[in-house]
């Protein structure tokens, strides 16, 4: 009967044993998974949302500018041949507020999503940091080109375009739709 109660003992203090430890690691796992989370949370509000946010302003703001120079283009080529000093003025404004925009608006928003790459280029996955290169070179062709400091016929050697920042753009949004899965629990454990 000792022996009977010493394996019972024994069995008791094994399964209480077995219960911690499945408990700490059952735990652990949890901590473990809410950390991840937050790393999610973070990368998504102080990265990707941010960036995706800026993008989306320059796409808006982009094809409105595109259009209405098209539609000016196009009135003007119907037109050129009638068209009065006011028409021209009109046009050349359309031209201007472009320009204008493209310098105080669109480019400083580049140089926002720079920025916030710099500064928080730790929040970036690496297939997002392989894109920084192509964005940089992006704002530098610009800068040059806005300071006066490169002339036309250089600017028109370099092959410069937004769309080379498109794989860029593709990344953030895949990385921020990935992440909102996992936050959502879609993507989770």
């Amino acid at each position: 009967m000792n022996a009977a109660m010493n394996y019972n003992a024994l069995i008791s203090a094994g399964a209480g044993l077995l219960g911690v430890v499945v408990g700490g690691v059952l735990t652990a796992y949890s901590q473990w998974r809410d950390r991840l989370n937050e790393r999610y949370r973070d990368q998504l509000q102080n990265f990707y949302s941010p960036i995706l946010g800026l993008r989306e302003e320059i796409k808006v703001k982009s094809r409105f500018r595109v259009r209405l120079q098209e539609i000016t283009e196009e009135k003007w080529q119907q037109n050129v041949r009638t068209a009065t000093e006011k028409d021209c003025a009109d046009y050349a404004r359309v031209i201007e507020y472009g320009n204008e925009q493209l310098k105080k608006e669109l480019i400083p928003t580049y140089e926002e999503i720079a920025k916030l790459f710099k500064e928080r280029m730790y929040l970036a996955e690496p297939s997002t940091r392989d894109h920084y290169s192509k964005l940089i070179d992006f704002m530098e062709i610009w800068r040059l080109f806005l300071a006066n400091s490169l002339s036309y016929a250089v600017a028109n050697e370099i092959v410069h375009s937004e769309k080379d920042l498109y794989p860029f753009y593709e990344d953030v949004e895949k990385n921020f739709v990935r992440l909102q899965k996992k936050l959502s629990g879609r993507g989770a454990f």
